[in-house]
């Protein structure tokens, strides 16, 4: 159960304005969008690496709060829930392995990790981290030669806006329907001039929940966190700069409304609890926004994190920089995993910390430049400690087969899991145009990085007071006494490359190839059944992409546009499977072998000066080319790849009003977006998310009446439109389909106010 209960907690985008302190929004494509893909300042327009970028005004303006919303402003992005709103599980061209980044230090997150693993370094899902940004860069396929974390599917990149030399700042509003309640601040004060400068940010929210728990008369999926943060820069002399940055992040809300669809069946859970089927009955009855549970849920999330960068400019053609961090994350859940009123199976936490752990990463870096400027390299190396920050255990109770019932005793699983990631790496950009004048504008790109993982998991599961629940129970055999406690550990180690080749071809127009390795280490199945492995080893994906980028001016009407095409080998998968066996746990496997390919656009295009039209679109077609299950004996060769849709995306529609500029600027806009149907397993029939429509409108008034204040009124999912975004995949395991809907309809108004040097811009 406890293994069951953690492998579950689980505008114009891409061609977003220019990261600016006043964060105005030209009409016209800028000429430059500075991105860090490649740990340096760059033109996205320049860089061989397919990217989208939103700055802090187009996260604004799309109501960009979590990476649920993200998603739809992203192309092959896709994010879904398991048991929990807060713990979205994360995607990019349907391969996991997407790991967030904050001021350059990889996001940890005890949820996160209780959803994906004790390998798992956190996703960056959840709210908290989306207030006083510069920009979030999202970055596509494996990035694991110069990004400290394993990242095979991609990284996000948010990057907080560090202080400045100006005394500035703004306070927000917003209040909405469902009682919503949000503040929002930021205050810049330059202390010592040039050398000593300061921000602080802060946000918070309150919002009723849209799902009504009609057992325990409380309202579900509410928000209600409080979220900090300081940044420092110091700067003594010219060539030396450091960036402290501290944040901290509260969250207690009521829990999740999943709600029971379906019953399979014949299933164990229709054998042992006959009254299900009118348990369907009700949950049907109910509607979509309520549902009827035996658990009382909460959930409960205190993280807080430094983050150091130091940056020294020893040369001219030399930099070292030193990026330390430091996290601590600890979530309590008590969640009803089958969304019914019978005991199948819930966690029952009373108190504590179901996941408790801390982090510590380290990176030396030093950049240069050689050949006349025409070698740009960079070289490191990488640590990250995670480890137990105190005491963690998860409560649950489980019906358990053949003997088909409900255990009185809670089960407790004690669990500490530690991993350490240590890696080398260097790579080189070198202009061949300092060859021979006929090869200008051509670069090559080579880089690798060799990575050395350690990870170990132990675990504790009784009943009662120390009463091993597997003593009397063979089928599994790896828990034994004393203390029912069972451990693993091992080493993992890997080879991770790029190279690159790119054109520019016209100051607007670039041409690239690039092709990259990227990797995630394995990990342990500490409750495996007989004859199954309990060690799964590392995945690996072998990438290649080739792409255009350009900006254009047809006519005198200004655009911009990025197309790439994607194909990746992806081998040795590893694949959690849900099994009922003397009890409900989970396993993970490794699938043989899957392709995956695609293509992706976005684009930007101002027909006249008051109209910007925006999408973008995504297409994948994605198999397995060989998997044999052990553990569910199935061969799934040739069947369709999970994690993602087969044709996604948005488009945006923005016009912005004549009229006085005295007055301030009025503008109206819409967005659209969709995504075909996702399998979010391999072999559940109830785990489909149909496809489904949303429709976002906005109206912005900036400089109302010429002064330093913006309003806006907006509405989300306009339609009312009723999805899913998730659920518990134990269809076949268990015999039923929890599943999560998606936010109904949802507006509300924003009050901006912009003093001191930034009250001229928005």
């Amino acid at each position: 159960m406890a293994a069951l209960a953690g492998s579950l907690i689980a505008s114009s985008p891409a061609i977003a304005q220019q990261p600016e302190e006043t964060d105005a929004a030209p009409a016209a494509p800028p000429d430059e969008i500075i991105v860090t893909a490649r740990r340096r300042n760059e033109d996205i327009q320049k860089v061989p690496i397919a990217i989208t970028v939103l700055s802090a005004r187009n996260l604004r303006d799309l109501q960009v709060e979590r990476v649920m919303d993200l998603q739809h402003f992203v192309p092959s992005l896709v994010a879904t829930n398991a048991t929990n709103r807060d713990g979205e599980q994360l995607s990019i061209r349907g391969l996991p392995g997407v790991v967030a980044y904050f001021a350059e230090a990889p996001v940890v997150s005890s949820l996160a990790a209780a959803a994906s693993g004790p390998t798992s370094t956190g996703s960056g899902a959840g709210t908290g981290l989306y207030y006083d940004l510069q920009d979030i860069q999202v970055l596509k396929g494996p990035q694991s030669t110069l990004f400290g974390g394993t990242t095979s599917g991609g990284a996000i990149l948010f990057e907080p806006k560090k202080p400045t030399g100006d005394y500035e700042g703004y306070a927000q509003v917003t209040l909405g329907d469902y009682g919503d309640r949000e503040l929002e601040a930021a205050l810049n004060v330059p202390v010592v001039p040039e050398k000593l400068l300061v921000r602080l940010a802060g946000q918070t929210q309150q919002r009723d929940g849209f799902t009504e728990d009609v057992v325990h008369h409380k309202d579900l999926d509410n928000r209600d966190f409080f979220a900090g943060r300081i940044g420092v820069t110091l700067q003594p002399w010219d060539d030396f700069e450091n960036y402290f940055v501290y944040s901290s992040y509260y969250n207690h809300n009521n829990g999740t409304g999943e709600q029971l669809t379906a019953v399979k069946p014949g299933s164990a859970a229709a054998h042992a609890f006959p009254t299900i089927y009118q348990a369907l009955a009700e949950e049907a009855a109910l509607g979509p926004r309520a549902t009827a549970l035996d658990t009382d849920e909460l959930g409960k999330e205190y993280t807080f994190r430094f983050v150091d960068i130091a940056q020294w400019r020893a040369a001219d053609d030399l930099t070292i920089r030193n990026i330390a961090a430091y996290t601590e994350s600890k979530y309590l859940f008590r969640w009803d995993l089958d969304g019914s009123d019978l005991p199948l199976i819930a966690s029952t936490n009373p108190n504590g910390w179901s996941s408790s752990i801390a982090a510590y990463s380290e990176e030396l870096q030093f950049q240069g430049k050689a050949l006349d400027g025409n070698l740009a390299w960079t070289v490191g190396g990488f640590l990250q400690f995670v480890h137990p920050a105190g005491y963690s255990y998860v409560q649950s109770i489980e019906f358990e087969t053949p003997l088909n019932t409900v255990i009185l005793n809670p089960l407790t699983t004690e669990s500490r899991n530690t991993t350490r990631e240590q890696a080398v790496y260097a790579q080189a950009t070198y202009d061949l145009g300092d060859v021979t004048d006929v090869l200008t504008g051509l670069k090559v790109t080579a880089g690798y990085r060799y990575s050395f993982d350690y990870a170990s998991s132990l675990q504790n599961a009784y009943e009662g007071v120390n009463q091993c629940q597997a003593q009397p129970n063979p089928s599994k055999p790896t828990v034994f006494l004393p203390n029912c406690a069972t451990a693993e550990s091992g080493h993992f180690s890997e080879g991770t490359w790029t190279l690159a080749m790119d054109y520019q071809v016209t100051p607007d127009l670039l041409l690239y190839a690039t092709g990259r390795r990227g990797y995630n280490p394995g990990g342990f199945n500490l409750y495996a059944p007989a004859g199954v492995s309990r060690k799964y080893e590392p995945e690996t994906v072998v990438d290649i992409e080739a792409g255009v980028k350009a900006n254009w001016n047809l006519w005198g009407m200004p655009g911009r546009i990025a197309f790439d095409g994607f194909h990746d080998r992806y081998s040795n998968i590893q694949r959690a499977v849900a099994l009922v066996n003397g009890g409900i746990f989970t396993s993970t496997e490794n699938a043989a072998l899957a392709t995956l390919e695609g293509f992706e656009f976005e684009g930007k295009f101002n027909p006249i000066d008051s109209v910007e039209l925006s999408g973008i679109y995504a297409y994948s077609n994605s198999r397995y080319d060989k998997y044999f299950s052990v553990l569910t004996n199935q061969d799934l060769s040739g069947l369709p790849f999970t994690g993602g849709p087969r044709n996604q995306y948005s488009a945006t529609a923005k016009y912005t009003l004549p009229m006085d500029e005295q007055l301030g600027k009025i503008s109206v806009a819409a967005t659209y977006s969709w995504q075909a149907h996702i399998q979010i397993s391999d072999r559940e029939l109830g785990s489909i998310l149909p496809p489904h429509g949303l429709l976002d409108l906005r109206v912005d008034w900036d400089n109302v009446a010429g002064r330093p204040i913006d309003a806006a009124f907006f509405m989300t999912n306009a339609t009312d439109q009723v999805y899913l975004v998730g659920g518990t995949v134990v269809y076949d395991a268990l015999g039923v389909n929890p599943v999560l809907y998606g936010e109904p309809r949802m507006w509300g108004f924003q009050l901006r106010y912009r003093f001191g040097a930034g009250s001229s811009g928005l």
